[in-house]
Parts: structure tokens; sequence; C-alpha cells
């Protein structure tokens, strides 16, 4: 290798707000200055571009790239991203996400690439909202580019275990590194009463959260059909919804009967919304961990969340968190009333979880063991 910095290359499929795209810039933004040359790619539009082209050395868009199973926009992205990777001469291309991952590394390989490093926000598979057609299809696609992949990064053992169980990759072609937050906006003290002021709550509420995007993966209806039984049984209690997505409006609707709720839509201060809740909810489907259970167990609140995927080796049922089923309102109501009226629980929960991700979460850690596997591979390939 002749520069003077290692060359790397990020490929997300879009810079929307959500928990993969923190992840990545986090990433990014953590990597300048140390000896990497960092670019970063994406699909057009996503509410971080600009953040995106802020924080990257340089900043490229990839005009088909897209979400989902199109065959003439991913035919065009690929070359798209060959024609990018190949004019750029990268050491190492790290991509993130379905599309992109597989997209990108099968790009990397044909550019020649010398190492690819693919992190798993979740499989695409996991996704219960498409068919098992599709499923199947993206099962087999993921063992094909797990072939060329040195190493696949997961954000829990459980999804390496997944990951090995369907033979996607061997143990060796595999490593976890938590993605990490910024812890010390999360410890902070924030000045509640003025918090709950701005979102028109009252100040003796007890509130209960959810954060994320508004989409079939976090399944907001089912948080809202528990907070319809609660808010009839409890009127003490306020429910805080933090986010956006194309289920918004559907959401908003189907909130009519309850009385105390707020929409916030997506928060840049998202850090500054935890400290005034008492209690989160994660509805989640699917995904690698959970970065909103992350961030509110750093923030010391108690965290209520189904058990999917990597979310256990987080959220220990009854001592870091309480697990619920999958798409299950009425777990979600009886676990809510349960912390609710036992505050002695809700405090042991909230200082058991924060002990855990302090500082195993961090983003110098996540951003310090991305850089000794991009030189570790690199050195077994003889390039530095």
């Amino acid at each position: 290798m002749t520069r003077e910095k290692i060359r790397v290359l990020h490929i997300i499929t879009k810079m929307d707000w959500g928990g993969a795209q923190e992840n990545t810039l986090l990433t990014v933004q953590g990597l300048r200055g140390t000896g990497f040359d960092v670019h970063l790619a994406s699909s057009p539009g996503g509410h971080w571009e600009q953040k995106a082209r802020e924080i990257a050395d340089r900043y490229f868009v990839i005009p088909s790239m897209r979400r989902g199973i199109y065959l003439m926009n991913n035919t065009r992205a690929f070359f798209e991203l060959f024609d990018l990777i190949r004019s750029n001469h990268y050491d190492v291309v790290h991509t993130h996400s379905t599309n992109a991952g597989l997209l990108g590394r099968a790009a990397a390989k044909l550019a020649g690439v010398p190492v690819i490093v693919h992190t798993v926000h979740g499989f695409g598979f996991d996704n219960v909202t498409f068919s098992r057609w599709a499923r199947f299809l993206l099962i087999q696609l993921e063992k094909v580019a797990g072939i060329f992949t040195d190493r696949l990064v997961m954000q829990a053992k459980r999804n390496e275990q997944e990951a090995f169980e369907m033979r996607i990759a061997s143990e060796e072609k595999m490593i976890t590194i938590y993605s990490g937050i910024s812890l010390n906006r999360f410890h902070k003290s924030y000045d509640k009463k003025r918090i709950k002021k701005q979102l028109n709550i009252s100040e003796g509420s007890f509130v209960v959260g959810w954060v994320g995007r508004m989409t079939e993966q976090n399944a907001p209806w089912i948080f809202l059909d528990a907070a319809k039984y609660l808010s009839e049984m409890y009127p003490e209690i306020h429910f805080l919804m933090i986010g956006d997505g194309h289920l918004r409006s559907y959401c908003e609707e189907m909130s009519r009967e309850i009385t105390r709720i707020t929409f916030t839509g997506y928060r840049s201060d998202v850090h500054e919304m935890y400290a005034v809740m008492d209690v989160l909810v994660s509805t989640v489907r699917w995904a690698g961990l959970g970065r909103t259970i992350t961030q509110a167990m750093a923030s010391g609140l108690p965290v209520i969340s189904t058990g999917v995927n990597g979310v256990p080796e987080l959220v220990k049922d009854g001592v870091t968190g309480l697990i619920i089923p999958v798409d299950d309102p009425d777990a979600i109501a009886g676990t809510v009333k349960n912390l609710f009226l036992n505050p002695d629980l809700r405090s042991k929960i909230a200082e058991n979880a924060e002990e855990i991700v302090t500082p195993a979460f961090s983003v110098e850690s996540m951003v310090e063991q991305t850089k000794t596997l991009y030189l570790n591979l690199l050195k077994d390939k003889k390039l530095v």
C-alpha cells in the first residue's frame, strides 16, 4: 500500500433516521483523522444525507439504489457501485443494510477490493412482512455474499449464532462489535420540568415512551393498542411517541381515543426525550440488537421489549429489562402496569440496565474495535 492513509468506503442503502444509519455515521466520524480516508455512499435523499456529506471525507450518491427487490434498479445500482469502487481504489469496503450489503460486496469483489466487511443490522430475511419466496431468496443471497466477505460484524452474539445455524458464515468469519452510542449525552441530567412543559405533559405524569421509525418493523400500532387500555385505567399515564415514518398518519388517527399522548416526530435531541420518560417500550419485530433500547438503558430507564434476535443479550428478563412477546398489546399493558405500580422494581431494573451498557456500548469502543479489525485484515493480506 503506497498511500499515507487507508482508503475506506462505507455503503448504506439510505440515509434515513435510524439505528443502522447512526451507527454508520458515528463509525465514519470516529475513523476520520486516525489514518483513514473515509468515504460514504448511499441512495439519494434521506433525513441524514446532509449530515453524511458533512461527516465523510467524501460522499457519493448511488442514484439507482433502493430498498426492496427490484431487478432493474438493483442491476443499475450494482454497476454504479462497481464504477465508484474501481475508480477510487479502496483498501476496505464496509457495507451496511441488506441491499447495500449484497450489491456493495459483490461490486467490491469484482473490483478487486482486498478487504470486504459487512455489518449486520438485522438480517433482511427476518422481515416478517416479506413473502416466503423473498425470504428464501435473501437467505441464499446472504450465503453467496458470505463467501467473499472477509468479516461479518454482528451487533450481538445471538446474531452470530443465527448466521452460523443458517450456514451464512463460519464462526471464524464473524465478530461481534456492539453498536456504540454517545454515552455522555444519555448520562447527563436534564431539566425535566422544562422539557415536559415544552411537550405539554403534566409535571406529575408517568411517561411511557416509544422511540423509532414508524414502520412495520417497529409495529407502533401495537404500542397504541396497549396505550388505549392503559389510558382508560390510569389517567396519570402519558404516552410519548418519538419518531417518524410512513405509518405516522395512521398512528395519529389510531390515537384519537387516547387523550394523553404526544407525537413529536423525529427529534435530534432524543437524549432529552428519554429524560422525561419513566419507562421505554420497544415493539420491534426484528432487529440486530436495538439501538433505542441501548440509549434508554444508558439514560437509566427500565425497558420493556420484545425478545427478538439479539435483544435478550441486552435485555435480560427481570434483571436489566422485561421481555414481552411480539405483537402482544395485552402483555405490554400488563408489564407497564406492573412497573407503574412498583417503583422499587423500576429502580432496580434501571440500575442494572445502566451498568450493562457502560462502557461496552460507547462510540469510542466501537470505533477502536472497527479500526483494529480493518488493520488486522489488511495485515493478514500483507497490505500494511
